[in-house]
């Protein structure tokens, strides 16, 4: 009652509905397992999703908030897997031999951004999740991962070590037009499309640790949002594009944290032992 009271208030103050009803799915390790959980904005309510004594990563939710797709090995090889949040069925979507790890979701949730090694190296397919048919979209010799789709779908961001090192490139949702995005550092990663569709936030290398960055997705300077020790990681937008969720590791301890979009007022979301990784924010709940 209370998060939807703080949500009726932004909405009348902002015209914007705000997050305090969304959750934030993260990867975190147990001995050797790693599981999925999900937390809710607020850091309270934690639940874990999968227990499958094995690793587990890379949780995608869906825009309609029904499915939660992720890539696990408890079959021995890593394959897509995909959580229905409203029975807890789960179904085996990808399993081609080699890599399959899910990207980014199409707005109607019928479709699915994956990165396959079925053909060779790993490159990018866009997936029609009800009958399984692939669209391969990019064809070279080099690594193309972790795609992710404009908010208008017309572009697809993903990562690519053609140019020698991991950059962040920029094509047309069809795979053609792919220019080169980043330039500084030699190494830039896991890149997040903000939902207003004008920033590019993901995490590259400083002196040997990782920080979060923002670019404008039609290039220029980076903005680098993080400063402190430790790795800064995979960053994930808030549905209304006010906030970044990151993992960050360092001094024995792991945590989720949350911090606005220009990089202030960071806050921890969840802290432990084991390592905590991969936060992704789901869209609001339904």
């Amino acid at each position: 009652m209370v998060m939807q009271f703080v949500n009726e208030i932004l909405l009348a103050l902002t015209g914007e509905v705000g997050v305090f009803d969304t959750r934030i799915a993260f990867v975190q390790k147990s001995n050797e397992s790693k599981d999925i959980y999900t937390i809710n904005f607020d850091g309270s309510d934690l639940r874990r999703i999968t227990d499958y004594k094995s690793l587990t990563i890379a949780p995608r939710w869906s825009p309609d908030n029904r499915f939660l797709a992720f890539t696990s090995y408890r079959d021995g090889n890593p394959d897509i897997y995909l959580r229905d949040l409203g029975n807890g069925s789960t179904r085996k979507l990808s399993f081609y031999p080699g890599l399959n790890v899910p990207g980014s979701w199409s707005r109607d949730s019928a479709r699915l951004l994956v990165t396959l090694s079925r053909d060779g190296n790993q490159e990018i397919y866009d997936m029609n999740v009800g009958n399984l048919l692939l669209q391969r979209l990019t064809r070279d010799f080099a690594i193309d991962v972790s795609p992710v789709r404009s908010p208008d779908e017309k572009r697809i961001a993903f990562v690519s070590n053609r140019s020698g090192s991991p950059q962040l490139y920029v094509m047309d949702a069809g795979g053609g037009n792919v220019r080169r995005l980043t330039y500084q550092g030699n190494y830039n990663t896991s890149p997040a499309w903000s939902p207003k569709g004008k920033i590019i936030a993901y995490e590259g290398s400083v002196n040997g640790r990782f920080q979060i960055f923002t670019i404008d997705a039609e290039g220029g300077d980076p903005q680098q949002l993080t400063f402190e020790g430790g790795d800064h990681e995979s960053p994930s937008w808030s549905p209304d594009g006010r906030y970044l969720a990151f993992s960050v590791r360092g001094g024995n301890r792991s945590r989720i944290g949350i911090m606005n979009s220009g990089g202030q007022n960071a806050r921890v979301l969840y802290e432990a032992n084991g390592a905590c990784e991969s936060p992704f924010w789901s869209p609001r709940l339904r």
